[in-house]
């Protein structure tokens, strides 16, 4: 009989003080995107999964017609609150998959009284892409940041969910032995802020890597291919998905 394992984790990010150059040659299309920060503030330590993330945005994050990226050294203190703030405010923040550092700042902006059940939780997660306030404080020093700055809007992005199955759980040295009949889901949430007016847009974008899918990468790229592939390409969905979806609905909802 096979042995199934199913791996989930739950993860919140935020981007860290690394610096994000534009990946493309900024043009003048639309107002001037800038990527924050990541910091992990789940339950579980998913470095390889952050790093793939981070690398993927940075690298990949283009302009479009409604939108340019710049880069630059942001505020790390201030973009973590920030962030911190767009979740707990928004309509994706649940305590039960978040980490200590979250729940505090939560209860400082929410209440310790905060509890909602799972039924109200998952009915206020329907409201994701209803654009949303950050709190007063929160809004006044991004708005006097992107004034000093040049900044529209900031974008943050939350690897909150990571599932892996492993079919017939075996690890040897040959790579592709040990990643055979494995499958990967990720969700990443998102958050887009309008700099200057305080206004936030948040979405999820889903991910399901199936282990045929995972078989075809090892059979196109060799014996040599290792997960950290795997993930990058997943990641790049995300990223294009992400990009798309501010494109055509995020820079519209905050106008």
């Amino acid at each position: 009989m096979k042995k199934i394992i199913l791996l989930t984790f739950f993860c919140v990010f935020m981007f860290s003080s690394a610096v994000f150059a534009a990946p493309f040659a900024s043009s003048s299309n639309g107002p001037a995107v800038m990527v924050g920060e990541v910091h992990c503030y789940g339950q579980y330590d998913l470095s390889q999964f952050v790093d793939r993330l981070q690398i993927e945005i940075s690298e990949k994050l283009q302009d479009s017609d409604k939108f340019h990226v710049v880069g630059g050294t942001p505020d790390s203190a201030l973009m973590k609150q920030v962030h911190m703030n767009a979740i707990v405010r928004g309509h994706l923040y649940d305590r039960g998959v978040s980490g200590p550092e979250l729940i505090k700042y939560a209860n400082s902006v929410l209440g310790k009284s905060y509890r909602p059940t799972d039924a109200e939780i998952e009915a206020k997660m329907k409201l994701a892409g209803t654009p949303y306030s950050l709190s007063p404080d929160v809004a006044a020093a991004v708005k006097d940041y992107a004034e000093r700055e040049g900044v529209d809007y900031l974008l943050f992005a939350n690897l909150n969910y990571v599932e892996v199955w492993l079919r017939n759980s075996i690890f040897t040295v040959n790579t592709s032995d040990a990643f055979r009949g494995k499958s990967v889901a990720t969700n990443v949430e998102y958050y887009l802020v309008n700099a200057k007016t305080g206004m936030a847009y948040d979405g999820v974008s889903k991910e399901k890597t199936t282990a045929e899918q995972v078989n075809m990468f090892l059979i196109s790229y060799g014996k040599g291919m290792d997960m950290g592939m795997v993930v990058s390409g997943i990641m790049d969905k995300h990223v294009k998905a992400i990009s798309k979806k501010i494109a055509s609905n995020g820079i519209k909802a905050l106008q």
